[in-house]
């Protein structure tokens, strides 16, 4: 029997009507998304209350304070087209899925965020407004030495490309396993209850600890691991998951100590509301930090809020110094897309979340 003729329309791909419907549904979860304020993934508290660990500014000689408290004041950002949000839960659904295996194997010594309510252990420097996920800790049975890893997904030519050294590790991923790193190694050692035939570590069996192999708990222990001092960027092809590549960093005392200088810097001009800026010339192109908008070494060429930043810009070099963070056209871009945005009120939940960090009533 043939085709009838609405068949034939969509073996030729004349007729669809299941991607249009995804399609609307991806848009529909972007206009809503940008009606509250960035909650971030898996993080326990709003994403703009802190600078984040995946943005620490390390040695970055190109670290962009502007952004960072552009994110700081909760501004709008563009929302995301379908396929960069579709790529990003593949990546998610890979790190889950890892995360649950080692979880289950009893080598996950961190928070298995994968389960419902729960989420990535959390690293505080209240001092500097920091906070940092981590996506695991794993340790190796019957050692007592953590290695906190960060999941990262690539297309299987960049995987292949790193096989043959080739190419290395993105910088901004090297510049966040390195902030992991460095924070959980200042955290210092970690408590466990682990299976002293097997070194599983245990897991959760409704509201109970027990062995991953033995079922129960009579065989776990508390046992104390080190503080970690190495750490992996570990790469899985989205094509092929078995075809990996891992990257290795110890932990550097140093780096820390830099980034902090600059997170201390913008800090304080965010208390100052004072938007970060160094130039002020009116030659065409010019950039508050004197980079170049559109040259890939430096961050602007695709920045969320690149036309925040111009305008904002413009305004300072007609006054010939800063302007307030407050004033930023970043304000009215966030009214327009969220009614209640206030932006006194973001700035006060930033302070207030960091007193009670700090003690303070």
């Amino acid at each position: 029997m043939g085709l009838t003729r609405g068949e034939f329309w969509s073996r030729i791909g004349l007729a669809r009507e299941i991607d249009p419907l995804v399609n609307a549904s991806y848009k529909f979860g972007a206009i809503m998304a940008q009606l509250e304020s960035d909650q971030g993934e898996d993080h326990a508290d709003p994403w703009h209350l802190s600078f984040h660990g995946s943005q620490f500014p390390g040695d970055n000689p190109n670290a962009c304070g502007r952004l960072a408290l552009y994110r700081m004041m909760d501004f709008a950002r563009p929302m995301m087209p379908r396929w960069l949000e579709q790529v990003a839960e593949s990546a998610k659904a890979i790190e889950n899925s890892l995360v649950a295996k080692w979880y289950y194997a009893g080598y996950l010594v961190s928070p298995p965020s994968f389960l419902p309510g729960v989420t990535q252990h959390q690293y505080e420097d209240p001092e500097h407004w920091l906070t940092c996920t981590v996506d695991a800790n794993v340790c190796w049975p019957r050692t007592t030495e953590p290695l906190v890893c960060e999941v990262k997904s690539k297309q299987a030519d960049v995987i292949r490309s790193m096989q043959r050294l080739v190419r290395g590790p993105d910088k901004r991923h090297v510049w966040q396993i390195k902030t992991e790193i460095a924070l959980a190694h200042e955290a210092g050692p970690i408590d466990v209850r682990r299976c002293y035939n097997t070194g599983r570590i245990a897991i959760l069996a409704g509201d109970t600890e027990v062995c991953p192999q033995h079922r129960h708990d009579r065989c776990l222990r508390e046992v104390t691991l080190s503080a970690p001092d190495r750490g992996y960027l570990y790469y899985v092809s989205r094509d092929n998951p078995e075809d990996t590549f891992e990257f290795m960093f110890e932990y550097d005392p140093n780096w820390l100590r830099v980034g902090r200088a600059k997170l201390k810097r913008w800090r304080e001009a965010f208390l100052k509301d004072t938007l970060p800026a160094t130039n002020f010339s009116d030659k065409r192109w010019s950039h508050p930090y004197d980079w170049q908008w559109t040259k890939d070494e430096f961050p602007c060429k695709y920045c969320d809020f690149g036309a925040i930043c111009r305008e904002d810009h413009r305004l300072a070099v007609e006054r010939g110094t800063n302007i307030k963070l407050s004033e930023s056209a970043g304000v009215l871009d966030a009214q327009d897309a969220r009614e209640t945005y206030d932006p006194v009120r973001a700035r006060t939940a930033v302070m207030d979340f960091w007193k009670r960090r700090n003690g303070h009533s």
